[in-house]
């Protein structure tokens, strides 16, 4: 019976049971019907034939050898298997399958197998050693196994004296000890039946037949050469020529070399085979191979890569070979071998190969598709046929509906293209967020043969998992062995699982400790459980780790790299054991390797390494089969037994010392100097400057330029370390910013501090293009040495007396004779409608336990008090006028709703936020209280947009804390002095639009947008209103850290930016609901253009409208690097104001529709010094507490993690040490929305918050 997951479909036809009953007769059928066929050829030095066994031959020496024995009464006894590579082991296997003795295969006494034999010998109590003469004299005088038996002896004539023993399917054959463990290993119970079971599955799988000729390297006494190499060529009847594996080792060619020369169809080994072929096999060599026979090329035993056989179907294309002939596979020794492979008719599936699915539709159902895959940079595809007839009633199809008739649009990874992009619509596609993660080059490895199952099972509530979600890989079916020997719980436990399921019955499944996950009946094998490394929370394979390491750091061997997770002093910690090549360990260039090491772990996988250890080739422990030994290696870490190299472990970790960034390693390295440089406290809009810092500024203007270039360097990468919260050790200054993985929000602020640096306005384009930190170091410097460039443009700001002898905290209320750009389009809209509800901005929090009303509405005021934007109105002619706190209407109410229904609640927060805003009279911040009692409280803000943006809510609320703490203690907040005013970014403005970059802007905005300018036509539930009355309803989902940390690596692998990648994505999804070619998505940008005004409250946002062209058709590649040139092209010319631009631009104007775009993604980031909490907050969506889709303590701190949020939320105070508020977020159903569609996300403890927001009178839910 096979088990597949729902859905799927049955693939391959059945095959018969085996016709034999135990091997013993299938050896007799092959003596008697193919006497004197060769059944095995050995090349003793991999070159030339050193003996040859036809099947007659074989059968007479096994019952010499069994006659032996059976006189010995050792029939059910165990008999140690001890051998060199040759053909005297197969007589000996199966002299003891013919004596009814239990053969436990091994691997002679050599120095470091030593222990491993006396573990197996300890475990399978082995009666008698089956060896050769020459090894017999060698072995041990103390040797645990005392009988001995030299199998070269038995003569023809004793063949006659064998007896058929009592065998049945369920007869132990042999105990197969499993190749990973050293001190403990477990020894597989492998019946007759299992191995014919198996043999009869590989035939089917494989596509055998009696013409079939195997070559194989692989030891007899492994599992893959026992069954596959030795077993199945005599299942079919066919022909197997034998090497030893260190033959094939020492010289990879003479593998290949007899693949040609005896024509063979069948070989393969684990994956490092491939690759040792491929570096090891030269160009002279290559031109004597013939490959033209070989059809099946086995993959298996360790990870399939499709990197490896990419390279080596490119490398020997020229001998022959033909990359369909590849078989990725996946079985292990419990299963006795084979489990699933990829059947002959299919290529293998990934990155290697391509399978063009197109999803299925319910009959009637217009269903588009959208897919790319980010790593074979597919084609965007839309599926819809031509001509397809939409509703009469204007609205346009839609996707297929959900089972539940309810469409929630998403966008999705379908493993059956890893790394693809679908829409849930498409059937069998696997929503974000479900736990697939997309890890480099995963290759299918195929499909069960009949008669067995596979399922993907979460080894936590034992229930099958949804299609496509990785969990545990169970496999059932005959092949399945009997368990291990001697171990009844653990065989219980491992070899006859049972489902949580009432409908489950008896099946009983072989739990594989390993990770995987099925679609269309492909199993994905994605790694080891046991071997799971977890930093901080978020899980990595080993191999991953591994493969990007010996894959970009040329001085690696390609299979002698080891990643495994010790614990640390507060915390796991990565190691890296890793072996040298031999011109690498001539060079003796190891700090270069190291650098190079941390600097892939950083770019490709965020990883910091706690150590990296160097060692010779050679030194990294491997099984018989050269599977690297991660336990055994991690073991002789821990008890400092590698023989090392060379070594270094973490330097200053940079997001724990806030105190030892940037600066003080440039100072120490550059001027031989200790120093500092602090973090910007929340609300600071620049770095603080210590002597140290200072120091720094002073060398940097009295040095020449060559010399303050390395400087600069030292300063950027520590600058972006920290704001990377990296290892500074893991950068490079080769790298680009873009390549580090920065954002465009940290790219800006990385540019800040480099201005107040270096005293000057270096130009963003310089921090957008693709030059490294050397090079942009190499501008900046000579930028700064220009007379009035750096530090005499500092000092004219330092005395421009703007802030000199205020009081700390307080900024004079400046007079403003006009408004901002923004600011006057805002008043424009609200006079002509005053009753507009279009620039409402609101948020709600749920703040729990007992709250002082009074003392909020203190802080409130203290609010007022500190920022003029919030007590700035507006009269009949837009002028701009800053009155008195006391002057302001009050605009802090409370409100007992201590019997209140949440329902009550919801409908008075909608009536509150749907209140207009008196622009002349104020006030333009209402904040409103809600008692709950015991249940605690609601806090609802209310603002006007032409006072403030959303990150200025966001800061009102963290100082909103500070001074309600401060007041519980009878203090003034300790709020940082603010560096400016909203007045000073209207006079900045104002001196911009008169500078000749406006104008450079203007045509840049101009050119992007000519022509005609789309209008999104979103296929919509209800016709569109001709009033609309902006009622908003929002759908919120999480990305989990899996998903987000593979979107991130996918980002860094193409050079681009999170939010970029996540923009491409959205306008491939409503091109998908479109049909539309030509699109334009709003980008709101902070606006903030310089340093000081990070902390300042008032309208800085800039939407910025983004026009692409995401084309049916066109390569996802291509698309996201045009996005990519969109964004870096918005950001450069991003301080021209979009109201500006309407107001050029003139655009065709449309009640119902937003002008130039109707759309808007934001991807809310926290600012340096800020908690990411803030950022979610932003998003307006419910936090469920434990459910968790957003933190749940009120404060600020420097981490977000889940522990330290966690603590502050218990503890009630803040990271600083003041109380804090401790709340969640709170939806209010009935928002306000301006929008057709808008999408939002924001970064949230453990992934990333999504928000589809949009307007309730176009859209059901």
């Amino acid at each position: 019976m096979r088990y597949l997951e729902a859905g799927e479909a049955v693939i391959g036809a059945a095959c018969a049971p085996s016709p034999f009953s135990h091997c013993v007769e299938l050896l007799r059928a092959r003596a008697q019907g193919l006497p004197n066929k060769t059944a095995y050829v050995f090349l003793g030095n991999g070159d030339s034939e050193s003996g040859r066994l036809s099947f007659a031959a074989l059968d007479r020496r096994a019952r010499a050898i069994a006659a032996r024995l059976q006189a010995m009464d050792l029939t059910g006894e165990r008999a140690l298997l001890l051998y060199p590579p040759g053909l005297a082991y197969i007589e000996a296997f199966f002299g003891c399958l013919y004596a009814g003795v239990v053969a436990v295969p091994a691997y002679p006494p050599a120095r470091r197998q030593r222990q491993r034999l006396a573990a197996i010998v300890d475990d399978a109590a082995p009666a008698i050693v089956l060896t050769t003469e020459s090894l017999a004299a060698t072995l041990p005088d103390d040797f645990a196994v005392r009988r001995c038996f030299a199998t070269d002896g038995p003569e023809r004539a004793e063949a006659a004296a064998w007896t058929p023993p009592l065998l049945s399917p369920a007869s132990l054959a042999f105990l197969q000890y499993t190749s990973g463990s050293t001190g403990d290993p477990k020894g597989v119970m492998v019946s007759h039946g299992n191995l014919l079971a198996n043999q009869a599955a590989i035939r089917q799988s494989f596509g055998h037949d009696e013409h079939a000729t195997v070559v194989g390297w692989l030891p007899l006494y492994h599992d893959m050469g026992l069954i596959g190499n030795l077993m199945q060529p005599l299942y079919l009847g066919s022909t197997a020529v034998l090497m030893p594996p260190m033959a094939f080792l020492e010289k990879p060619v003479r593998w290949l070399r007899a693949i040609g020369k005896y024509r063979a169809t069948t070989s393969g080994g684990p994956n490092f085979a491939y690759d040792l072929c491929v570096r090891k096999v030269t160009a002279e060599q290559k031109r004597e191979l013939d490959l033209s026979s070989w059809t099946l090329a086995f993959n298996g035993s360790e990870p399939v890569r499709a990197a490896t056989l990419e390279r080596f179907a490119a490398a020997f294309a020229e001998c022959g070979f033909r990359r369909e002939s590849f078989f990725p596979c996946y079985g292990l020794a419990e299963a006795t071998l084979l489990v699933t492979g990829s059947h002959r008719s299919h290529a293998p599936r990934g990155n290697a190969a391509r399978d063009a699915l197109r999803p299925a539709s319910p009959d009637g159902v217009f269903t588009p598709s959208v897919t790319f895959d980010p790593r074979q940079l597919g084609e965007i595809h839309n599926s819809a046929d031509e001509g397809a007839q939409t509703p009469g009633t204007g609205v346009k199809p839609r996707p297929a509906a959900l089972p539940d008739g309810v469409f929630t649009p998403s966008i999705t990874f379908d493993p059956r293209q890893p790394g693809e992009i679908h829409n849930s619509a498409d059937e069998g596609a696997q929503t974000l967020g479900t736990g697939f993660k997309p890890r480099p080059a995963q290759v299918s490895c195929g499909t069960p043969s009949a008669h067995h199952g596979v399922l993907i099972v979460d080894a936590a509530t034992r229930q099958p998992c949804a299609p496509g979600r990785e969990g545990e890989i169970w496999v059932s079916g005959p092949s399945v062995a009997q368990g291990y020997w001697n171990r009844p719980e653990l065989s219980a436990a491992t070899f006859r699982a049972r489902l949580d399921l009432p409908q489950a019955g008896d099946a009983t499944y072989l739990r594989t400790g390993d990770l995987g996950l099925l679609d269309s009946g492909g199993l994905y094998v994605t790694g080891r459980s046991k071997d799971l490394i977890i930093l901080r929370g978020r899980n990595h394979y080993p191999h991953d780790v591994e493969q990007a390491l010996t894959e970009n750091v040329p001085a690696l061997q390609a299979d002698g790299c080891v990643a495994f997770a010790v614990p640390g002093e507060d915390e796991e910690k990565l190691v890296v054991v890793a072996e040298l090549t031999r011109a690498a360990l001539r060079a003796a260039d190891h700090a270069a390797c190291f650098a190079a090491m941390r600097q892939i772990l950083a770019e490709t996988l965020e990883l910091t390494a706690g150590d990296l250890v160097l060692v010779q080739p050679g030194v990294v422990p491997k099984t018989s089969s050269g599977k690297l030994r991660r336990s055994a290696c991690k073991q002789a870490y821990l008890d400092g037994t590698l023989a090392v190299t060379a070594r270094s472990g973490t330097t200053d970790d940079a997001e724990q010392k806030g105190d030892e960034t940037g600066a003080n390693e440039t100072l120490r390295n550059g001027l031989q100097t200790r120093s500092g440089i602090a973090i910007a406290h929340p609300g600071q809009t620049e770095l603080a400057t210590p002597p140290e810092t200072q120091l720094l500024r002073d060398a940097l203007a009295v040095l020449p330029a060559q010399q303050c270039t390395p400087l600069i360097a030292r300063f950027l990468l520590h600058t972006a370390a920290r704001l990377l919260k990296l290892d500074a050790a893991g950068l490079s200054q080769a790298s680009t910013l873009r390549a580090l993985g920065l954002d465009s929000l940290k790219i800006l602020e990385l540019k800040h501090a480099v201005d107040e640096l270096l005293g000057l306005e270096a130009p963003l384009a310089w921090f957008l293009n693709d030059d490294t930190l050397e090079t942009l170091a190499e501008n900046l410097g000579a930028r700064a040495s220009r007379p009035h460039g750096g530090q005499k443009a500092a000092a004219k700001r330092n005395h421009q007396g703007f802030w000199n002898g205020r009081a700390p905290g307080v900024r004079p209320s400046w007079p403003r004779s006009q408004p901002s750009a923004t600011q006057r389009a805002m008043w424009t809209v609200q006079h002509l409608e005053p009753d507009s509800l279009v620039y409402n901005l609101h948020l709600a929090l749920r703040v729990e336990g007992a709250l002082d009303a009074k003392r909020l509405r203190q802080a409130f005021a203290l609010l007022l008090q500190r920022h003029a934007a919030l007590r700035t109105l507006y009269d009949a002619e837009a002028v701009p006028r800053v009155v008195a706190p006391d002057a302001l209407p009050d605009g802090f109410s409370s409100v007992d709703a201590c019997d209140w229904t949440e329902a009550m609640l919801q409908d008075d927060m909608a009536r509150r936020v749907r209140q207009p805003f008196e622009l002349a009279q104020g006030p333009l911040l209402c904040a409103t209280l809600y008692d709950h009692d015991a249940a605690g409280h609601t806090l609802l803000l209310c603002a006007h947009h032409i006072a403030l943006d959303l990150w200025s809510v966001l800061i009102l609320i963290d100082e909103l804390q500070t001074a309600y703490a401060a007041l519980g203690e009878g203090q003034p907040p300790a709020w940082p002095a603010l560096q400016a005013d909203y007045a000073d970014f209207i006079e900045w403005q104002q001196r911009y639009l008169a500078a000749p970059e406006a104008a450079t802007a203007w045509d840049y905005w101009r050119e992007q947008l000519a022509g005609e300018l789309p209008v999104l036509a979103l296929p919509t539930d209800h016709e569109r209103p001709k009033a609309p009355d902006y009622r908003g309803a929002s759908v919120a989902s999480r990305l989990d850290s899996a998903t987000t940390e593979a979107l991130q690596a996918l980002a860094r692998r193409h050079g681009v930016s999170l939010f970029t990648l996540l923009l491409a994505a959205y306008k491939v999804l409503l091109h998908r609901y479109c049909g539309q070619d030509d699109v334009i998505v709003g980008v709101p940008a902070a606006g903030r253009c310089q340093a000081r005004f990070a902390g300042v409250v008032g309208n800085f946002v800039n939407p910025l409208p983004l026009r692409t062209y995401p084309a049916a058709g066109k390569p996802f590649s291509a698309y996201l690097a045009e996005v990519d040139a969109a964004v870096r092209g918005a950001l450069q010319h991003q301080d021209f104001p979009f109201a500006t631009l309407v107001e050029r631009l003139q655009p065709e104007r449309h009640a119902e529709h937003w002008p130039i775009y109707q759309t808007l993604f934001v991807l809310q980031q926290a600012q340096a010094g800020y908690s990411e909490e803030l950022a979610q907050l932003a998003l307006g969506e419910d936090d469920p507490g434990s459910a968790g889709i957003l933190p749940a303590a009120w404060g600020r701190g420097h981490s977000s993690s889940l522990s330290d949020s966690a603590s502050r939320r218990l503890s009630g105070r803040r990271a600083d040490g003041t109380p804090a508020l401790p709340g969640r977020s709170l939806a209010i159903q009935q928002r306000i929305e301006n929008f057709d569609l808008k999408l939002m996300a924001a970064p949230c403890r453990d992934g990333l918050l999504i928000s589809f927001q949009y307007r309730s009178d176009l859209f059901e839910q």
